[in-house]
């Protein structure tokens, strides 16, 4: 449809072309037929290439657009598999605190669920809207931030967390928090592009792990899945 419209905007700005240069053709006195047909084989020649130059820059544009849309994607695709694996470890020490498997003092809380901080993303963040899924991208990205600022911060403000040895009810709100990057991530890399064999058996096995550590966390904490 965009195309569509393009093209008929250049048509249409090629016809004003026309229409002014004949309107100024028609106020200047021509001596012979030969003449006429110069003139008006010149303005034909000129909506043709109003019309042509309309359609290359388009065309240039349109395919610079895609060639963006396709490395930011690849980008973001990378960095999010790798996000997915490290939370997915800190699903499964969540999971051994819950079973009893380790003992986690409190105080240890946000150093064992720390993350990095972004690189892809915040070069990229102007141009998210290029994306075919970038709401899914904003939520990932910003339930990561939330993680680090409120709900870590809001346990950490119990006074006797920091002294205790952690419990499932403890970290419940940060492993649904852990879930939902994993939902995000899914419809992240669901909708992506992969180049070559290996980028989609890496995809493949990343979402086939995501979904394993949100059947198993949803199940063992009793949090329920959210109705869509």
């Amino acid at each position: 449809m965009k195309k569509v419209v393009a093209i008929l905007t250049a048509i249409v700005l090629a016809g004003i072309v026309g229409w002014c240069t004949y309107g100024l053709y028609q106020t200047m006195p021509v001596a012979h037929e030969g003449e006429n047909a110069a003139v008006y084989a010149a303005i034909l020649g000129g909506l043709i290439g109003a019309a042509g130059a309309a359609i290359a820059v388009y065309l240039t544009l349109s395919a610079q657009r895609h060639e963006d849309r396709e490395r930011i994607q690849s980008a973001i695709k990378r960095e999010v598999i790798e996000f997915c694996r490290l939370i997915s470890g800190h699903m499964q020490t969540c999971e051994n605190i819950r079973s009893g498997l380790i003992s986690v003092p409190g105080a240890v809380l946000p150093t064992m669920t720390a993350l990095p901080e972004p690189i892809i993303y915040p070069a990229v963040a102007d141009k998210v809207g290029l994306l075919p899924s970038p709401q899914n991208v904003v939520a990932f990205y910003m339930r990561i931030h939330e993680i680090k600022f409120l709900i870590v911060p809001a346990i950490m403000s119990h006074p006797l967390i920091a002294r205790n040895i952690l419990k499932a009810d403890d970290i419940r709100a940060l492993v649904g928090a852990f879930i939902d990057i994993l939902v995000f991530a899914d419809g992240i890399l669901n909708g992506s592009q992969h180049n070559g064999d290996f980028d989609a058996a890496v995809l493949t096995h990343t979402r086939s792990d995501n979904a394993r550590s949100i059947d198993d966390a949803r199940t063992k904490f009793g949090i329920a899945a959210e109705e869509k």
